[in-house]
């Protein structure tokens, strides 16, 4: 995916860019020198549009936006682990060469290196996020994936005027005003690595971005901005989707959409855990934004998800589970039902990837009162 053209932000109705004018075209190739390959795409723009009255919007002070024109190009057919060069345009005109190696094939025997990050906005610490998975990816003999745990750039801890809201906690959610061109700057941000190495994400309560539409529109920036593998993994859904990677099956969920018995996710999950080859890829992640164990203050935020989800999970044997939303690093032994058991799983929150909100503050007694089920750090 990239971007041409320029966003606007004002009050009242702005003119939007058409998408319909620029081509979205990928010449690729597996020689710097021979892009002998074509892929068209499509492109897209949205608006992020503000109720003027809403004093903790910014009330008059409030800028509505439209986007850059988006484009997104799907390369089918690609060699695993293969490394490709490519240049994006509109047919005429390219981008310059950039390159990135396909995801690994399915193989119980391979080694595969996972870049993990949540939670990662804008702010010095990110920079050094940046710098540290970088390297990683660099100092790999094998094509890395990233792994992201969601909340992307944290758009919804500015006034919708472009001013930093502080403390910059208070309008997150489903009562966020959000200054969209946050979101151009992060991508901007973080094209050294997304250019080079493939990102498999999931959905946080900082993508909710409500907007003030006829449909009280929610997710509608990243859902435009970040393309999910739905398709591919026969998911009716933007918010759950799966990818094999090397000897993973790696699986997103959203507690963000219905996840109860009998819904599209929890139906979608059982035939997704059901189809997985164990002899092929023997290791089973579970990504989700919001934790099912933590001993942070979400302590048992999202019980229900887990409540309805967990008894599939424990039934097919997946090994981990990878979460953000805790800023903060915390790691559980084998566990089902808030008991120890060798045959659960290992819950895994990464920690926080740098956004301005902080840190979070951990109690290592609260979800494991007399039973150490906790690695708190």
């Amino acid at each position: 995916m990239w971007a041409t053209g320029q966003y606007q932000s004002g009050q009242g109705a702005l003119s939007a860019l058409n998408p319909n004018t620029t081509a979205s075209t990928v010449m690729y190739g597996t020689s710097a020198s021979s892009l002998t390959s074509m892929a068209s795409g499509t492109s897209e723009i949205y608006n992020q549009n503000y109720n003027l009255t809403v004093p903790g919007n910014g009330g008059s002070t409030a800028l509505n936006y439209t986007s850059p024109v988006l484009h997104t190009v799907v390369l089918n057919n690609l060699t695993a682990g293969t490394k490709y060069f490519y240049q994006v345009g509109d047919g005429t005109t390219f981008s310059s060469t950039f390159n990135f190696t396909s995801l690994a094939a399915p193989s119980a025997t391979a080694p595969q290196r996972f870049l993990l990050i949540a939670d990662w906005g804008l702010s010095q610490n990110s920079s050094v996020t940046l710098q540290h998975i970088l390297q990683s990816a660099a100092n790999t003999t094998t094509a890395p994936a990233v792994l992201y745990i969601a909340d992307f750039c944290y758009a919804d801890t500015w006034y919708t005027n472009g001013s930093v809201l502080v403390p910059n906690t208070g309008l997150e959610g489903l009562i966020s005003g959000t200054y969209q061109p946050v979101w151009d700057a992060w991508q901007r941000f973080i094209q050294p690595l997304v250019s080079n190495v493939p990102m498999l994400a999931c959905t946080g309560n900082h993508e909710i971005e409500a907007q003030s539409d006829a449909s009280d529109s929610m997710f509608k920036s990243v859902q435009a901005r970040w393309k999910m593998p739905s398709n591919a993994s026969n998911s009716p859904s933007y918010f759950f989707h799966s990818q094999a990677v090397g000897p993973a099956h790696v699986i997103n969920l959203s507690p963000y959409v219905d996840y109860t018995p009998g819904s599209p996710q929890w139906q979608w999950l059982v035939e997704d855990l059901s189809g997985i080859n164990r002899s092929v890829t023997p290791w089973v992640i579970v990504d989700i934004h919001n934790p099912w164990y933590t001993t942070d203050t979400s302590y048992k935020e999202f019980e229900q998800m887990r409540v309805s989800m967990e008894p599939l999970t424990y039934k097919h044997g997946v090994d981990l589970f990878f979460y953000g939303h805790v800023h903060a690093y915390e790691r559980t032994h084998p566990m089902y039902d808030y008991t120890i058991d060798p045959c659960g799983a290992v819950h895994i929150t990464i920690g926080d990837g740098g956004n301005s909100e902080g840190l979070s503050f951990l109690a290592s007694n609260k979800m494991s009162p007399g039973r150490p089920l906790l690695h708190v750090a």
